[in-house]
C-alpha cells in the first residue's frame, strides 16, 4: 500500500520588488538614417526606441543593417530636428537680390579648362 503524503507547498508572498535604472529611465525617440553606398547621401529609413543613444544606436545597426544594406549609419533624437514652418519656406528658397557671387555669369572660365 502506497502512503498518502502531503507535500507542503511554498507559501508566496507579495513583495516588492526593486525596479532596476533601466525599467524607470525615459524611452525617446531616435531617428536612423543610413548611406548605402560611398557618394551617396544618408536616407532616412526609419525610427527606434531607446534609453540613450548607444542604446539606440545597437537597435538600429541590428534592425536596420543585418542584411548589410549600408556603409555608414547615424542616430539622431527626433527631439534634435526641426522642420521649417510653411510661414519661413518662402524665405528659404527665394533668391537673395544682394548675392549676386552665386550667379554664374560673373564668373570667367580660362581657356586651360577644356570640359566644364
Amino acid at each position: 500500500m502506497k502512503k498518502n503524503i502531503k507535500k507542503k507547498l511554498p507559501v508566496k508572498t507579495k513583495t516588492k520588488k526593486k525596479q532596476s535604472k533601466k525599467n524607470t529611465a525615459i524611452i525617446s525617440l531616435f531617428e536612423v538614417f543610413i548611406r548605402q553606398r560611398r557618394g551617396l547621401a544618408h536616407i532616412h529609413v526609419g525610427s527606434v526606441h531607446a534609453h540613450d543613444i548607444d542604446h539606440a544606436l545597437t537597435l538600429a545597426r541590428d534592425c536596420y543593417l543585418r542584411r548589410g544594406e549600408g556603409l555608414s549609419l547615424w542616430v539622431t533624437p527626433a527631439s534634435a530636428i526641426r522642420a521649417s514652418t510653411q510661414e519661413e519656406v518662402s524665405s528659404f528658397y527665394e533668391p537673395m537680390q544682394e548675392k549676386d557671387y552665386r550667379k554664374a555669369e560673373y564668373y570667367h572660365i580660362p581657356q586651360e579648362v577644356k570640359h566644364l
